[in-house]
């Protein structure tokens, strides 16, 4: 792959997500639902370092040095400010909160007929700050995106396709609080293997930690209607399709 501009790369946010021990995996990502934020400048820089220990050898007389814990740091993003961008607005209720969000970047570097490479991370949104400057400046939002994982990197891919679904997810059981709700991904097609996530929404709200092919309905979910929304992912990209929803969980 040659190299390519930063320009035409865009960043989404996604909804809170559980930290976990272990590095991420793209699978992790699959249930996210993805809002771009729009009107970003500069997208700062991500990515790993580790902390330096030192040893000083006396039998050697020379400083050795090893790696500490690993640190992601802070991505530094610079926004035009737009009101009414859902991602925005997204970004600013973030900051407001303790937990975790999914964010990913879309490079340019998609080759002719394929799809562009992705990063993928979570992160706490430490701060969304209006900038003013001087005349003849655009009012920006500056926001810190402090990184706490790896980075999932998905590779830019010139041959492949993306899953592509061709009947909807749907959903089996009786929606009644207490009783088990089960998702089936529906029919996709797409370069082989392809990993399934699944998010499930209540009233049109997404449950939080409700991740598997499972859900049964909770006591305040009585009144609502249950629909689960599957995202298909393998080495061309991600895809989504949402079923249709259940009748109203009875009580």
């Amino acid at each position: 792959m040659a190299i390519f501009a930063t320009n035409g790369a865009k960043l989404f946010i996604g909804t809170v997500i559980t930290d976990k021990a272990t590095d991420f995996l793209l699978s992790d990502f699959s249930g996210q639902v993805w809002t771009e934020v729009k009107h970003t400048e500069g997208l700062g820089s991500l990515g790993d370092s580790s902390a330096e220990i030192t040893f000083d050898s006396l039998g050697q007389s020379r400083t050795k040095h090893l790696k500490g814990t690993r640190n992601a740091g802070a991505m530094e993003v610079v926004i035009g400010l737009d009101n009414t961008d859902a991602g925005q607005i997204a970004l600013q209720m973030a900051e407001k909160s303790h937990e975790n969000f999914a964010f990913k970047i879309v490079l340019n570097d998609a080759p002719p007929g394929g799809t562009s490479s992705e990063r993928l991370f979570i992160a706490l949104v430490g701060s969304v700050v209006e900038a003013y400057d001087t005349a003849n400046n655009v009012v920006k939002l500056n926001a810190s995106l402090r990184v706490n994982s790896n980075t999932v990197k998905v590779s830019a891919a010139s041959s492949g396709a993306a899953p592509d679904n061709t009947a909807l997810p749907s959903i089996t059981g009786t929606a009644e609080v207490g009783e088990t709700l089960t998702a089936s991904p529906g029919t996709w097609t797409g370069t082989a293997p392809i990993a399934y996530g699944y998010q499930w929404f209540v009233g049109g709200e997404a449950i939080s930690g409700a991740n598997t092919t499972t859900y049964v309905p909770v006591a305040g979910d009585a009144g609502k209607a249950v629909s689960v929304l599957v995202s298909a992912s393998n080495s061309a990209g991600i895809r989504q399709a949402i079923s249709a929803a259940t009748s109203a969980v009875a009580p």
